[in-house]
């Protein structure tokens, strides 16, 4: 699966929230993303933050691994197995 844009980035998050992907202990979502370092591998990334509560994508060479933190959710992008990016974004699922 291809994301194009943050909207279906978004929408994906949702989703995930509603399938009830969720972690089932209390995380520290900021403590999380400043542990997780640009140029870290997937693997590298699962030994120090564990194992993610989705991941998306990996049919080409980017995906998505999310840990999610009630209503936070911190985004870890992969190319060709390296991360490129991190970010927590806030979740809001309509009603």
């Amino acid at each position: 699966m291809k994301i194009k844009s943050k909207r279906n980035l978004k929408r994906l998050v949702a989703l995930m929230l509603i399938a009830g992907c969720q972690t089932g202990s209390k995380v520290d979502i900021n403590s999380m993303n400043s542990r997780v370092q640009i140029g870290m591998t997937t693997e590298q990334v699962k030994s120090v933050l564990g194992e993610p509560t989705a991941i998306r994508g990996f049919h080409s060479s980017v995906g998505w691994y999310s840990y999610m933190d009630g209503d936070k959710i911190l985004i870890i992008k992969f190319e060709n197995d390296k991360c490129v990016s991190s970010e927590i974004q806030d979740v809001t699922v309509p009603n």
